[in-house]
């Protein structure tokens, strides 16, 4: 709470400077180029691609709430849940929902795109809580889960996604963690056999999330049934740790610390049957297992871990947000930090220079290209999970290949910044080399689509 009092008392000002020295930055900002080619606001609709309404209410609200106003050198309880806070106010004003998946998966790309603009941490717990956590439950789970999925867009039930473990962080389908079906209490009985099985690196999961998404071997009758999602209450109401759930917090980072990661593992944690996400795959009463999934148990993997594709998009989506508020407040320095010009004085904007242009100009058309390229990834995601829109005819595979590629793509492609924190660039830069992993490593993902592009020549 009391995080809360300091920033309701903020001013909305972001600068410390006089308001006279703001007035002769955006005046030399003015100057540089007063009567630019194009239409702003034309140019503004085409990038954005869809969502108009949706993206300028979000840049509107991003830019006039205390809440986003930046804090440098705070505590990391405070910035923990500084993240936090801010996410919740993008759910109370309906920003964000699980259910656009259902309705219009650009929205969410769109919804990660502003919230990393102004905060990667949020961003990133964004991504988890609403594409990996509530994407999974919405999409594999059924009527039985949906008191959890009704708590996801308020928060009320806050999620995390374990999924990767220390030992198999590149090959997930060997997992250790299981879950055994006991058929005398009708109940399974996840555990974390080992070490190498934790569920490592973990958002959420080190302060706020209460359930987890466990992906685990599902056996029933003795037979190994292959990875399947179970519902896993980790936290009760009041915040403690539930029995045989261990919560490891894994501390400071080089960045984005409002990220509360963990390293969690479960030592015979009973739930429920139902718990089971049964929207593909069921245990039935007894511990009969029946799937609607063909194929081996890796079939079954790729399907039930599917929400990692359009977590490649939110990746590639927040890695865009990023780049395009380092390229406008480099570009807009540029236009106002002053240096020795012609008349042997500091009246010369430094963009003004060629050695300026041709360090930031290439990159503004790179971020530009890349902007055109992921809203036409996008389209194509929400053409295949919404069968009615009539724009493109994609396949899985197609889709899979653009994922991957747009996530390798625009995760890393960040500039090198200055030492004040204040610049924004640093997190930015944090949050990239972070996208380099997340939702796939990129050398692992630029194999596949070399791998798939190969066997389409062969």
């Amino acid at each position: 709470m009391a995080l809360v009092h300091r920033m309701q008392s903020l001013r909305l000002s972001r600068c410390s400077l006089p308001l006279r020295f703001l007035s002769e930055q955006a005046k030399l900002r003015e100057a540089w180029n007063p009567n630019p080619s194009f239409d702003p606001k034309v140019m503004t609709e085409f990038l954005d691609d869809q969502n108009h309404d949706l993206h300028a209410k979000m840049r509107e609200f991003l830019s006039t709430d205390k809440f986003f106003v930046p804090q440098y050198d705070i505590p990391l309880a405070d910035e923990r849940e500084l993240a936090l806070q801010r996410l919740k106010q993008l759910c109370d004003n309906k920003f964000i929902s699980v259910h656009f998946f259902s309705t219009n998966p650009t929205a969410v790309f769109a919804a990660h795109e502003n919230a990393s603009i102004v905060d990667g941490a949020m961003a990133t717990k964004m991504t988890v809580q609403f594409n990996l956590f509530g994407g999974t439950v919405l999409k594999l789970g059924t009527a039985r889960h949906k008191e959890v999925l009704e708590g996801i867009d308020s928060l009320t039930n806050v999620g995390c996604f374990g999924l990767s473990e220390l030992g198999y962080g590149n090959n997930a389908v060997e997992m250790e963690t299981t879950a055994t079906y006991d058929a005398d209490s009708d109940e399974f009985v996840v555990n974390t056999p080992s070490v190498k099985g934790q569920k490592y690196w973990i958002t959420n999961g080190a302060i706020h999330a209460n359930y987890m998404v466990v992906f685990a071997q599902l056996y029933s009758g003795g037979v190994n049934n292959g990875i399947h999602g179970v519902l896993v209450r980790i936290r009760d109401d009041e915040g403690n740790t539930m029995p045989g759930v261990t919560i490891h917090d894994m501390g400071i980072k080089m960045g984005l610390n409002g990220i509360d990661n963990a390293k969690i593992s479960f030592d015979n944690v009973r739930v429920p049957r139902e718990n089971l996400l049964n929207k593909e795959s069921e245990v039935h009463e007894g511990g009969e297992y029946t799937t609607k999934i063909s194929g081996n148990n890796r079939a079954r993997f790729l399907k039930v871990a599917d929400q990692l594709l359009s977590g490649r998009i939110c990746i590639a989506s927040m890695s865009q947000g990023a780049s395009k508020a380092c390229m406008a407040i480099a570009l807009r320095y540029s236009a106002t930090r002053l240096t020795a010009g012609p008349s042997g004085k500091s009246d010369f904007p430094i963009l003004g220079y060629q050695l300026q242009q041709h360090a930031l100009i290439p990159l503004l058309a790179k971020t530009y290209m890349y902007d055109i390229a992921l809203k036409q990834i996008q389209a194509m995601y929400a053409k295949f999970t919404l069968p009615g829109r009539d724009i493109y005819t994609v396949s899985h595979r197609e889709i899979v290949m653009m994922c991957c590629a747009i996530k390798l793509s625009q995760a890393g492609t960040s500039t090198p910044p200055p030492l004040s924190v204040a610049n924004r660039f640093g997190p930015a830069i944090a949050g990239s080399h972070s996208s380099m992993t997340a939702e796939g490593d990129n050398s692992v993902l630029m194999m596949k689509v070399a791998m798939e592009y190969m066997a389409d020549m062969m």
